[in-house]
């Protein structure tokens, strides 16, 4: 399956290539460039409210890998990332308690084939706005499947005078739910079960072709 895939893939990106070739000016040199990608990923949102009615907590948290080529050079590389991005906001008072982003690529990241399940856990530097600070956030969540796998396919062209690009994308998705611990140490950001979840299975590929001058 895997290398029929490869296969594939590398058929649509010379026939884009060529497409592409054909389109700029025979007469000049085009630099072409080709940026493929492979990879997995999860996601989660929870939204809570605390027990004095006030307080509404949104948490959003994410994670990636996978590796990257990019040509001329045909450099390859692997990339490992957990995002994470969370509010509390104090609706009884109007007030804004909390709102920070953070994103590292020290994470435990495992996820099953048939993308029925998945493990997350690290520790992620949050750069808190509201204070100014920066929080230590540990991350410990895992996902589970609903066992119904949609396939996708996207594939886009554009094409301005002396530049032309085609992009193909191919991937696998479950919805799910996922529960855990997302906590600065004092607090849970995710106590129950998450509002939406999702495991990826994703390819792409772009050819890129600009005009010489």
């Amino acid at each position: 399956m895997q290398r029929k895939f490869k296969v594939t893939m590398l058929l649509i990106l010379t026939t884009a290539v060529f497409a592409a070739v054909s389109a700029v000016n025979a007469h000049a040199a085009a630099q072409i460039q080709v940026f493929r990608t492979s990879g997995n990923s999860v996601m989660a949102s929870f939204h809570s409210l605390d027990a004095s009615g006030c307080v509404i907590t949104d948490a959003s948290v994410f994670a990636s890998d996978g590796t990257i080529l990019t040509s001329p050079g045909a450099d390859l590389f692997s990339f490992r990332a957990l995002g994470y991005a969370t509010s509390q906001f104090d609706q009884c008072r109007q007030l804004l308690l909390l709102t920070g982003l953070g994103l590292t690529g020290a994470v435990n990241f495992q996820i099953a084939k048939d993308l029925t399940s998945a493990t997350l856990s690290g520790t992620i530097p949050m750069d808190e706005f509201v204070s100014g600070t920066t929080i230590q956030i540990s991350v410990n969540v895992t996902w589970v499947g609903n066992g119904t796998t949609v396939h996708q396919v996207a594939t886009s062209h554009e094409r301005v005078p002396g530049f032309v690009e085609d992009s193909h994308g191919n991937g696998d998705m479950q919805d799910g739910g996922a529960a855990g611990v997302i906590t600065d140490g004092t607090q849970n950001f995710a106590p129950g079960a998450s509002v939406s979840a999702e495991l990826e299975q994703n390819s792409s590929g772009t050819i890129s072709v600009q005009a010489g001058r």
